[in-house]
């Protein structure tokens, strides 16, 4: 059974998550490689961060053609973009996925109505840089996995359902 929170392609090789990015004019691309999980978000969420402050790019694209997995800390950062990009520029971001389980899980927490979900590979897969994963501060990560499944909850009533223990628990860990 797949969890909804957690998808792993069936068959797939875990692969250490890799997240890259490219700047080209304003947009930024995002490719998320191999098995990603909440270990992999400090530079993630630093580049968002420094994105949604300098509201730098008003066009988002995502690639998870190379996802293996993708955990709802992740999911979490991916819809903290698509509300940037509705709040600030009245646009929604898109993100690509020949995957159809990939695209079932985003449909299931409610990506598709801020998120423009094309079922296929992004045309663009060169020119792109790593995201360092480095933090000073390893006390940030309950905060980062608080904030981010507070997007995921705010995407949808099933998922204010289905994330609302987790976000309780992390509440309770931050006090």
């Amino acid at each position: 059974m797949m969890s909804l929170s957690y998808l792993s392609i069936k068959g797939a090789k875990m692969n250490k998550g890799k997240i890259f990015f490219k700047e080209l004019e304003n947009s930024l691309i995002l490719r998320l490689v191999g098995d990603i999980r909440y270990t992999d978000i400090f530079g993630f969420d630093k580049l968002i961060e420094e994105t949604i402050k300098n509201k730098k790019f008003s066009k988002i694209l995502i690639d998870l053609s190379d996802t293996v997995s993708i955990d709802s800390t992740n999911l979490g950062e991916l819809a903290k973009i698509a509300n940037y990009t509705k709040k600030e520029f009245n646009k929604k971001p898109i993100i690509f996925s020949p995957n159809d389980d990939m695209i079932y899980l985003l449909n299931k927490l409610g990506f598709s109505t801020v998120f423009n979900i094309i079922n296929r590979q992004q045309a663009i897969q060169s020119g792109f840089s790593e995201i360092k994963n480095v933090s000073d501060d390893k006390e940030k990560t309950p905060r980062i996995i608080l904030e981010n499944h507070r997007e995921l909850a705010m995407l949808s009533d099933d998922n204010k359902k289905l994330f609302k223990n987790i976000i309780a628990n992390l509440e309770k860990e931050i006090k």
